[in-house]
């Protein structure tokens, strides 16, 4: 019997780009994630510039079609997070640091973590990398507002 690989799907545009590079190598090098399959879904060069918008949207519609988790880098992380937060049902989070990953994962159930190459200090890659993935959801209080999220958002879409 073979085991199914959870996937990590990272994207990035243009101005993510050398941060996503960084975070695949730690995903792939590392053993902590070698029961996970991450998947690159470009930008698989910098000397372009490329909307954020289209490259985001692709990979959170495939983070939310496979159930995987999502990474995602513009410059500063915040278009990123916008844009994976338009799929309806996807949550993403903008984080700084490996505290904010993890009640990220545990609090609010987010799938994603968007991220900003030119505001986030390198030395916190792999902290955020091992709180985001190893982290669970929480229930109890947190399931419940989570639940009151999708529901604001399901009567929302509909204005």
């Amino acid at each position: 019997m073979s085991l199914v690989k959870k996937k990590i799907i990272l994207a990035s545009d243009h101005a993510g780009f050398k941060l996503k590079n960084s975070l695949l190598g730690v995903l792939s090098s590392d053993k902590a994630y070698s029961h996970y399959q991450v998947v690159d879904m470009g930008v698989f060069s910098d000397e372009v510039a490329v909307d954020y918008s289209d490259i985001i949207a692709s990979a959170a519609r495939r983070v939310k079609e496979e159930q995987a988790l999502g990474i995602f880098v513009c410059g500063t992380g915040i278009g990123a997070c916008i844009t994976a937060n338009k799929i309806e049902g996807l949550h993403c989070a903008l984080v700084m640091d490996g505290v904010m990953a993890r009640l990220a994962k545990e609090h609010n159930h987010v799938s994603c973590i968007s991220l900003g190459q030119r505001c986030l200090a390198p030395d916190k890659i792999e902290d955020i990398l091992k709180n985001f993935i190893f982290s669970k959801p929480q229930l109890g209080r947190h399931q419940r507002r989570v639940e009151k999220i999708y529901s604001i958002e399901k009567t929302s879409s509909h204005i």
